[in-house]
């Protein structure tokens, strides 16, 4: 069962879950109230450091790019009003 404590980061849109050594799963908020789903995984068991840099990395580029497409969304509807 999921504990508070296995969520080792969040930036708002996206959070890391610490599976076991070196293996971290990236899920994606709930928008409506419903279930967080899972969008990456990054495991390189050999090498926690790495695989703890590289998850946050990649956490953080996919909140950026979700923001930017959410504002490309919004530009869009705006021109067309």
């Amino acid at each position: 069962m999921l504990k508070t404590k296995d969520i080792l980061y969040e930036n708002g849109l996206f959070w890391i879950l610490k599976k076991e050594q070196g293996h971290f799963e990236i899920y994606e908020n709930a928008r409506t109230g419903g279930y967080s789903t899972r969008r990456e995984i990054v495991a390189y068991p050999r090498y926690p450091e790495k695989a703890w840099q590289r998850v946050i990395t990649r956490c953080d580029t996919l909140a950026r790019q979700e923001r930017m497409a959410e504002s490309v969304a919004s530009i869009i509807v705006n021109a067309e009003e």
